[in-house]
Formats: C-alpha cells, structure tokens, sequence
C-alpha cells in the first residue's frame, strides 16, 4: 500500500498547486495519440474505495492506455454523516476529463451534472454503485448513513450516463427497482490489484515457519458486513474452539463489539485491530494463520466478497459455506475448502491443520485460482476498462 499512501498525502494536500497535486494533468498533454481522461471522485479509504476506483486509477495509469486522476481520498470515519464528505473539485479538472466517476453519492446528480457539462459539455458522468445499498445490514454503520438518502440513490442512477455495478445481482436489483431505466449498465468487477501487495514482503508462499506446531491458528475474519454471519454461526465457532484446544483463534477486524453487541462473547479468541487500510494488508499478511474460516449466511443479495479474493491471494485454506454469490469465486477441494455442512466444519478444520502438504496444495492452488481469474493482469478483466473507456 505504500503507492496508496503516496496518493492519499498527494491528492489530499489541499493547499499544493494544481500541477503538484495533478501531474497527471501535464503527463497527459505530453503523451502521444489521444487517450482516455478518467477522473474519480472522492473515494474513502476503505475496501470500496479500494476496489472500486484508488486500485483502478493507479493500475490504469500503469497500463499506460489511460490517463487517471483521484480528485481526493476521504479517510473513513464512522462517526460522520454522509454530508460531511461533499468535496468541492477544481473547474481545471472537469475541463480536463473525458469520463467523471462518482462513487455512489447522495448529492443531486442531476444539479451536478448541469454545473460538470457548463464546463465540459462532452464529459460522461458515471457513479459506480459498490453493492446492493438497500440491503445493507442495519447492524453496518452504512446503513444509518444512508437509509434517509435511498430515494435519492436511486435518482442519481436514472441521471448517470452510466451505472457501474459489481456484480449481476446488483445489476439486476437495481434494473428492477428502476424499470429498465438506467441509461447503460455496466459490471465492472473487484479485481486484486499488484498496489495492495505494495510494501508487503510477499514472495507468494508461506512455509509457516517459526510457528509453533503445537499452536495452530485459526483466522477469522470479523469487518462490518460480518455482523449476522457471525451470529448466525456462533455455536458453530463455539464448538471449534471447545472441540479444538490447542488451536488459537485470531478475529481480525475492527467492528467485533458491533455498537455493544458481540456474537463471539463466549468464544476464547484473540483480537487484532487495524489502525487504517494503509496496515490492513500488512496484518493480515503478518497473522500467518494455517486456516481461515470465513462464516456466510446464505442470502439472496450481494456482498462485497473482497474478503474472499484476499485471503487466497495469501495462500489461507478458506472453510465457508458453499452459498450463492460467494461461491462463484471458488472451486471445491481446489482453489479453497468449501464445507457444505455446518456440523462438519470441527472434523474438516482439524484434519487440515494436521495435514501441512494438503494445506500446501491448497494454498497453491488458492493463489494461482485468484490470480488467474480475479486479477489486474487478467486480459479478460483489462478489456472491460477498454470498452468502458474506450481510446479515441
């Protein structure tokens, strides 16, 4: 993440002139032939923004057929409403721009659109909806963020010249909710980015060494969208530590209390906090666990499986439920462990741990499954940004 951080401080330096804080501006003029300017607006620095348009940006501009700017990254903060992060953007970079993305926004498009097309009047205007927002977990601080503005969500994608979803669901979520009226559609998946390895000693393969033999660890993973997962397999995770003692479970994540309610309070586990996703990555590398058990409610709407795409790409042996559509990403007894059953979890997750050369395979194939399918550098993927922006 260390290219991230560089962005984040450049980008949010407000007081730096514009060809310090943009040299992309300048870079452009300079390259030959005419390439697409892409200007992304205001992500957080959370897995959304991440995913959804900060790995984007830098890993088109690597591509070198496009030209991307982040106009700013607003640290994430719970404690704020969603008022507090309209963020003014210069004229100089609508003037600029061929393509303006939003992040999903409930200010009024259609007033921004008018003020974005007075100074560019052939810019397009697109807002990427990250997930399903009608379906957020109350128990997810989004939800009190968001629920009063839904109406306006939903307005703002009739406005867009083009929507951006994640996945089908969503598409067909909001298509429905919309009647068809959504001017273009567009999936645009999460993709592994190289810039999240950035910093991060990673040659690919963990041997586990050093680790004591006697003291497996079992990861859990415990973010915001992980409230009724949890809850709904507590005594699953109960009879996992009681059944396996001499196993250390690790609850990675900040939102474990989840606002004073906790579903692992009578589980022995031992939680490692982050203090922001520039040391997310670094942690979950550093846990070095020989299993992870990521617990699924089966659901009928979308989301993110970030999660999913990232413990793979670290080599984790994945225990989950093999539920729709999470299990898209997966291959039994291939890329991870898939347990159908609740009440097989404690004899599989134990016979893993003893098995290093089974996990070894797994951790392999985890790795060249997600790399292949899911990653930056598939060409299948790349050509998605190359119809969405096309090269005049």
């Amino acid at each position: 993440m260390l290219k991230v951080k560089e962005l984040y401080e450049r980008v949010n330096n407000f007081s730096s002139p514009l060809d310090k804080r943009y040299p992309e501006v300048a870079l452009s003029k300079s390259k030959k032939g005419r390439q697409p300017n892409i200007l992304f607006m205001s992500p957080m620095l959370n897995k959304q923004g991440l995913y959804r348009m900060i790995f984007p940006s830098l890993e088109l501009n690597a591509n070198g057929n496009f030209n991307c700017i982040i106009t700013n990254i607003i640290p994430e903060d719970p404690t704020k409403s969603i008022d507090n992060f309209n963020v003014p953007v210069k004229p100089e970079l609508i003037q600029w721009a061929d393509y303006v993305v939003f992040p999903t926004t409930t200010q009024r498009l259609n007033r921004i659109m008018a003020d974005i097309k007075k100074l560019n009047p052939n810019v397009k205007v697109f807002m990427d909806v990250d997930r399903n927002y009608h379906k957020i977990n109350p128990n997810n601080y989004l939800f009190s963020r968001y629920k009063p503005y839904m109406r306006q969500i939903e307005d703002n994608m009739l406005y867009a010249d083009a929507v951006l979803f994640p996945d089908r669901m969503v598409e067909m979520y909001y298509q429905t909710l919309l009647q068809n009226k959504i001017k273009r559609a567009v999936i645009v998946p999460n993709l592994l980015s190289r810039f999240m390895l950035d910093g991060i000693d990673f040659n690919g393969k963990r041997e586990l060494e050093g680790v004591d033999p006697e003291k497996k660890k079992i990861l859990i993973m415990c973010e915001q969208d992980d409230y009724d997962d949890l809850n709904f397999f507590r005594d699953m995770i109960d009879n996992l530590t009681l059944n396996i003692p001499s196993a250390e479970v690790v609850v990675f994540g900040n939102y474990l209390t989840f606002n004073e309610k906790n579903p692992l309070k009578y589980t022995r586990y031992t939680q490692i906090k982050y203090q922001d996703m520039f040391t997310y990555y670094q942690l979950l590398h550093k846990i070095n666990a020989e299993v992870a058990v990521v617990p699924l409610k089966r659901e009928v709407f979308y989301r993110p499986y970030y999660k999913l795409l990232e413990l793979c790409s670290f080599g984790y042996p994945v225990f989950t439920m093999n539920a729709y559509p999470f299990n898209h990403l997966l291959q039994k007894d291939v890329s991870v462990f898939i347990n159908p059953q609740k009440k097989s979890l404690v004899n599989n997750v134990d016979r893993m741990l003893d098995d290093k050369s089974e996990r070894m395979r797994i951790m392999d194939n985890a790795q060249k499954h997600v790399f292949k399918e899911f990653a930056w550098f598939n060409s299948k993927m790349l050509e998605i940004y190359y119809n969405l922006f096309p090269i005049q």
